[in-house]
């Protein structure tokens, strides 16, 4: 009874019976679409193509883009350094113009002192010894530090000179060695000052 479905076919042309023989359709799978709908075949490769130009066009207005925000960001940075070196230069002659001011009204300052010390006036010596004192604080703001002791030494013999001159006369011996320390102390003053500006 389980040999209903096996037909024995006697003679060397048998036919294989109907429902085995091939349809006339294509086989299922990648092939039968193809054969089946070459159409869309032919769009799916359209679309594919119009993706990838999409995506090319797309990558190159975001590099485009990237390059130019990458160009703003490097001459904005160039920008602010350039600010910034323009700030500092300016500072630094800032500075040098107040030093060289300060300066300037010091050593004015020193040469009003010799003709206070000889002239032994306490009316001329004072205004003279006080001018040299206000110049010396400004040089003391004005920098750079290391002026202290030249400075101590400046307005200690200025005074001593005058004190001497005032006592002893101009032409003593202490009030000569005094002037002679004053000079000495400015001149060396002078020498630092104008390194410190740079001649």
């Amino acid at each position: 009874m389980y040999d209903r479905d096996i037909i024995v076919h006697k003679g060397p042309a048998a036919e294989p019976p109907a429902r085995l023989r091939r349809s006339g359709r294509p086989r299922s799978g990648f092939l039968a679409d193809v054969r089946r709908y070459p159409a869309d075949l032919e769009c799916s490769v359209g679309m594919t193509q119009n993706w990838v130009t999409f995506l090319i066009a797309s990558l190159t207005a975001v590099t485009g883009l990237a390059g130019a925000i990458g160009g703003q960001l490097v001459a904005s940075s160039r920008a602010v350094k350039l600010a910034r070196l323009e700030r500092v230069g300016r500072l630094e002659d800032q500075v040098r113009e107040e030093r060289r001011t300060s300066y300037a009204r010091f050593l004015v300052a020193t040469r009003l002192v010799p003709p206070a010390a000889k002239s032994a006036d306490p009316a001329v010596a004072d205004p003279a010894l006080s001018a040299l004192r206000e110049a010396a604080a400004y040089v003391e703001l004005a920098g750079p530090a290391g002026f202290e002791g030249l400075l101590s030494r400046v307005l200690d013999s200025a005074d001593r000179w005058v004190m001497l001159a005032g006592r002893q006369g101009p032409t003593s011996p202490d009030a000569q060695a005094a002037g002679a320390e004053y000079q000495g102390a400015s001149l060396e003053l002078r020498s630092r000052m104008l390194a410190a500006l740079g001649r």
